[in-house]
């Protein structure tokens, strides 16, 4: 384990308070070692039962979290193992992974197995009854329970659809020559709202779209908190922060996009369970099908290119610094190695991750 002192810090994103109602809060600490690396969370407040959740890292690899709860502010209780690592001599593969939710349960081993870029997409355990269960934990070529890739649910927009040419034709996640139209014979704003199951991190949206307003916006909210028509401009202002997206396509300077071409819009892993688009132009909308891409839900704290992802905070860390989606996939800090790795500090990859 790492042979340094930790470091608290008192910043505004170590020490937050979380309000609970008129008269309670919960106090939230956070203490880093002199890595950046958040290797104590501390929950507490009037009333409340105190916990704290600790870190130990070998080199730069998580190997066990360890609890410590109780039922007031004293603080006087030992330390339980509630989750472990065990890793491979490879730094980005590890083997197994495991946890209990309390310190009278038992243990639950899962068998983590990682394709060559260290992303985990399976997970096996012997359950209760002694058979091996298998956990669908990132299917990045279907559409499992934990799945990258999820279905629209529903769609409800401020046009009415086309007779013959209903809105299921845009959702029922099969690319055919079916399209759903929202015609418009009107001037002013409009929106289609697309719904998911339940809330996720989204990531990204990919829409075959035979026809496209030229200028749009996407927002990423919870349910029910689309738009109406007659107070479309007021939600946009009382919404702007969860804009993710806007594209103006001047014909000058824009090619136009062939029908066969679908559109990816990042979502910035903003968490929702509806994804907005508004136009301006009064413009015919003709979507053939839609596609929702989603952060899986992991088994254990290992995440893309076997980095370990910080549940509470959303933040990737890569071994020397964290990475936030929001920012388009950028670090959060510049690069140690100043521009040896290129022009962009803040850049992963060189802004090609995939190469």
């Amino acid at each position: 384990m790492e042979g340094v002192p930790a470091k608290e810090e008192q910043t505004a994103d170590s020490k937050t308070e979380r309000a609970l109602d008129d008269t309670e809060k919960l106090i939230l600490r956070f203490a880093y070692d002199p890595f950046s690396r958040r290797i104590l969370k501390e929950v507490s407040g009037p009333g409340h039962s105190y916990s704290a959740r600790l870190t130990a890292y070998q080199g730069q690899q998580p190997m066990v979290l360890l609890l410590r709860s109780t039922k007031s502010e004293s603080k006087e209780s030992e330390w339980s193992l509630c989750e472990q690592y065990i890793w491979r001599p490879s730094e980005t593969h590890v083997i197994a992974y495991a946890e209990r939710r309390s310190a009278d349960e038992p243990f639950v081993e899962y068998l983590l197995h990682q394709d060559a870029s260290g992303n985990v997409f399976l997970s096996t355990h012997i359950a209760q009854d002694g058979l091996l269960r298998i956990d669908d934990v990132a299917s990045y070529w279907g559409r499992g329970e934990n799945s990258t890739i999820v279905a629209v649910q529903k769609s409800e927009s401020s046009l009415p659809a086309e007779q013959g040419r209903p809105m299921p034709y845009a959702i029922d996640q099969v690319l055919d020559e079916k399209s759903a139209r929202w015609p418009c014979n009107q001037t002013g704003s409009h929106f289609l709202a697309l719904q998911l199951e339940k809330s996720y991190h989204l990531s990204a949206l990919t829409i075959w779209a035979d026809k496209c307003p030229r200028t749009y916006r996407v927002y990423v909210v919870q349910a029910n908190q689309q738009p109406r028509q007659d107070t479309l401009s007021q939600w946009e202002k009382e919404h702007s922060q969860h804009q993710v997206w806007a594209v103006r396509q001047d014909s000058a300077d824009q090619p136009e996009r062939r029908p066969e071409e679908p559109k990816s819009i990042s979502l910035k892993n903003r968490p929702g369970q509806q994804i907005v688009i508004v136009w301006d132009d009064g413009a015919n909308i003709e979507v053939r099908e839609s596609e929702v891409f989603v952060q899986p839900r992991l088994k254990g704290d290992i995440a893309f290119s076997g980095a370990v992802v910080d549940h509470e905070t959303g933040l990737y860390y890569h071994g020397g610094r964290y990475r936030l989606p929001e920012l388009d996939g950028k670090f959060t800090c510049p690069n140690p190695l100043d521009f040896l790795d290129g022009n962009n500090l803040y850049a992963f990859a060189n802004n090609h991750p995939l190469t």
